[in-house]
């Protein structure tokens, strides 16, 4: 998440630039330049490489620890929706090669907590005319910004290509256009599994190569001539994280120092840091962990989320408890 970015800072680096929260790490008991450059591992090699190692791991942690969290008190919805978008017509007929970028454009509802996860393409040629044209192309048909190009090795069949890759929304209502270009070879009938909730829809189409990628120039035709996609509409709490950035300072100086304390207990160098006040070095991490979680408790029970309505239904999961005078 790169809302974290220098968010937390320690200073005796060469940058020394100021941290965004205005927190150090070397303010926490225990914690200095001197003793984590002392932890160094030959791939760390130095205090910047061990730090820069030790706070990428710990904002990774928070982001899961937050998200198991969350759902003791917000109603929360992961998985918005999960599809593969057509299937190939039997019996098998031939669709000819031709000058355009045949393929689906999704039109994704406007969360600015969603995310387009594309998980693999499937395109069946049935024949290969020049495999040269061997990309499959990713774009925003608002805009007509060419997102992803992926290349892949053709040939006469069924040809998964493996995408793996998140695109955001960002609030808006994203279009986006998966296709190839169809000079490639000829492909086979494909039904475009054309469905319209109120999280995507999508319907199959073709641009004249050369053409702006956009909506208007498309010409939807319920026809991708062998291409298929499989994806996932998904919440990710790390925007809701970014926006709440501020609340999560205090969380983050503690798992950072956990994680410190943790190095110098497994480090492999034989030094001062290292070999002496074992039991020191674990009485802090017990004491870290412990505000950090306590932190993370008390923070998700008190925020309210600004939402749309769609990842994080506004209600909260309360527990009220009554005791009678």
């Amino acid at each position: 998440m790169n809302c974290f970015d220098n968010y937390i800072g320690l200073r005796g680096l060469c940058s020394d630039a100021t941290p965004v929260s205005g927190y150090y790490i070397n303010d926490m008991v225990g914690i200095s330049a001197a003793m984590l450059s002392g932890l160094a591992n030959e791939e760390q090699q130095n205090l910047s490489g061990i730090w820069d190692e030790i706070y990428s791991r710990s904002v990774i942690d928070m982001e899961g620890d937050i998200l198991s969290v969350m759902a003791k008190y917000f109603k929360t919805n992961i998985l918005l929706d999960n599809q593969l978008s057509g299937y190939h017509a039997t019996p098998f007929e031939t669709i000819a090669s031709s000058d355009n970028l045949r393929g689906q454009q999704f039109r994704i509802i406007g969360s600015k907590f969603a995310e387009f996860f594309t998980n693999h393409i499937e395109l069946y040629l049935n024949t290969i005319l020049d495999n040269t044209k061997n990309n499959v192309y990713i774009y925003d048909t608002n805009s007509g910004e060419l997102l992803d190009t992926i290349s892949f090795s053709p040939s006469v069949g069924n040809n998964v290509i493996q995408i793996n890759k998140t695109y955001p929304i960002a609030g808006q209502q994203k279009r986006i256009f998966i296709c190839y270009d169809a000079n490639l070879g000829s492909g086979i009938r494909t039904t475009d599994y054309s469905f319209d909730s109120q999280i995507v829809s999508t319907r199959a189409g073709r641009i004249a190569t050369g053409s702006a990628v956009v909506e208007g120039n498309i010409t939807f035709d319920n026809e991708t001539a062998g291409l298929k996609v499989n994806f996932n509409i998904i919440c990710s709490v790390k925007y809701f994280i970014c926006s709440n950035r501020d609340f999560f300072k205090h969380a983050l100086r503690y798992k950072l120092a956990g994680n410190i304390m943790d190095e110098r207990l497994f480090s492999t160098r034989i030094n001062k840091y290292t070999m002496f006040n074992g039991d020191f070095a674990k009485e802090k991490k017990t004491e870290y962990d412990a505000k950090y979680k306590e932190n993370l408790e008390v923070t998700l029970n008190n925020l309210e989320p600004v939402t749309d309505g769609i990842c994080f239904p506004c209600e909260k999961k309360r527990i009220h408890k009554y005791s009678l005078p």
